[in-house]
């Protein structure tokens, strides 16, 4: 099945962009386990799933990456984009 994750990058408490990625996966994500991506040192949680046996996915949200300018933003963003992530609007 089809994994969606999304990161919010914020900056001065509003959402700069959001980064995703896709996995296709036979594991079924649950809150509170770690994922595990080669853009993070460190494994991060998983905040929340939502699952839609309609459209064969689960959807992760991992959380938010605070940065204090916006050409910190910009330059997480690019090293996200560097580990195969995209941009996107979300759902």
């Amino acid at each position: 099945m089809k994994i969606i994750v999304d990161v919010h990058i914020i900056y001065n408490n509003h959402l700069h962009c959001m980064v995703g990625k896709e996995y296709n996966s036979d594991l079924i994500p649950v809150q509170g386990m770690l994922l595990e991506d080669t853009v993070w040192k460190d494994p991060r949680e998983i905040n929340k799933v939502t699952i839609s046996p309609t459209d064969n996915y689960y959807y992760i949200y991992i959380g938010e990456d605070v940065r204090d300018s916006k050409e910190e933003c910009e330059a997480l963003k690019a090293i996200y984009l560097s580990h195969n992530w995209t941009r996107f609007e979300g759902r």
